[in-house]
């Protein structure tokens, strides 16, 4: 949902806006950079940011600009999730590490940065600021100071994580391939 009260939908032939009683289609012909759309965004200034399976568009609701790599460093093609941080810092998890856009450059982290894995599934910003990265290879969370990653020891009841979310009384929800921790 964006802010101005819209449902989107991603699925794997476009993106769709459900504005009260109206349908609207984006895809390949409205400069969507693929139909596969896997993830969608809204960012602190009210841009639509799309992941798909080729790359990322970004939408202002006047224009579109579509990063691939001849625009951007991101460092995949096959973008998982999106999320913002607090300093409107737009991450972009990949199947081959993770992508930092700060508005002015891009930054590749990886597993020499403490990621858990290089295959990264989703992204999430916690309500105290941190950034989760759930991997196929446990979770890594960046707390702006350091890396942590947590595995099986740390109550996770399996390795390959998909999805990470937050409570409304600040727990951490973790769903893998079998379980949810």
């Amino acid at each position: 949902q964006d802010d101005d009260w819209n449902l989107w939908f991603a699925t794997n032939k476009w993106a769709s806006k459900l504005s009260w009683t109206t349908w609207n289609t984006y895809n390949k012909s409205s400069w969507l950079i693929d139909n596969d759309v896997v993830s969608l965004h809204e960012d602190n200034i009210w841009n639509l940011w799309f992941a798909t399976k080729k790359w990322i568009s970004k939408y202002n609701w006047t224009t579109w600009t579509n990063y691939n790599p001849t625009t951007s460093w991101l460092v995949d093609k096959i973008v998982k999730s999106i999320a913002e941080d607090n300093s409107w810092n737009i991450w972009f998890a990949t199947i081959n590490w993770l992508s930092m856009f700060n508005w002015s450059s891009w930054i590749t982290y990886n597993e020499a940065d403490w990621l858990a894995d290089k295959s990264v599934n989703y992204a999430y910003k916690d309500n105290s600021w941190n950034m989760w990265f759930a991997t196929i290879n446990w979770i890594s969370k960046y707390n702006w100071t350091t890396w942590i990653t947590y595995n099986e020891a740390d109550w996770l009841v399996n390795k390959d994580v998909n999805f990470i979310f937050q409570d409304n009384l600040w727990n951490m929800w973790f769903w893998t391939k079998m379980w949810v921790s």
